[in-house]
């Protein structure tokens, strides 16, 4: 499956003027402690490297736009008011040249966290974490490709705290993935054909995160 660039998508441009707008219009309540189980639920820009569109490819090719967006889940446990860690699950589609060519990204990550200032409304924060990543393309019902690997993710962001349960996190996550192993499926008369192949290439990606996070 290849991949193009036509030009980036403002879905990043989007969530960052969203998140910047939210934080200079919502009032500072003073915020009291939190630790404990937290839940969160958000929109990411989902942008992954790749080769520009070749002229003479070959024929029927599907090509992948570099640019998507999906929904991000979190779960995880704030240990104190700076340290906390957590999953991050993300899943993201991308849109092709063809029709009947779908193409997703998806990663499950467990990240640390340490948030600076303390006892403020806004706080910035630092984060890495080691994960899995996985590519999906399908044709209809008839073809399946993906490729999979593992990774390591680094990056910053900012938490704003409405009140003691309700923040907005708004962060910019880089990945570094070491893609693994790829798989092509087809299924004919009932039938499918499925092979493995091992691989060792390295790929990143890059997100915008805006979303909302409940303390318990």
């Amino acid at each position: 499956m290849n991949k193009r660039t036509q030009g980036r998508s403002p879905g990043a441009i989007y969530l960052l003027a969203a998140a910047v707008l939210t934080l200079l219009l919502v009032p500072r309540f003073a915020r009291a402690e939190v630790e404990g189980f937290f839940l969160g639920l958000g929109f990411h820009s989902d942008h992954l490297s790749a080769e520009d569109r070749k002229e003479g490819g070959p024929p029927g090719s599907a090509y992948i736009e570099e640019d998507g967006g999906g929904l991000d889940l979190q779960l995880g446990w704030a240990f104190n008011e700076s340290f906390l860690l957590r999953l991050r699950m993300a899943g993201a589609e991308h849109e092709t040249s063809r029709s009947d060519v779908d193409f997703y990204s998806g990663s499950a990550v467990f990240e640390a966290a340490y948030l600076f200032r303390e006892g403020r409304p806004l706080r910035p924060y630092i984060m890495g974490g080691l994960g899995g990543f996985v590519m999906d393309s399908q044709q209809g019902d008839i073809f399946e490709y993906e490729t999979s690997g593992s990774g390591a993710v680094l990056g910053g962001g900012l938490v704003y705290f409405f009140n003691e349960h309700f923040a907005l996190d708004a962060a910019l996550r880089l990945s570094f993935i070491n893609w693994e192993n790829k798989t092509a499926k087809t299924k004919l008369n009932g039938t499918t054909a499925t092979v493995e192949t091992p691989l060792d290439e390295e790929g990143e990606a890059g997100n915008l995160l805006v979303g909302l996070t409940y303390f318990f």
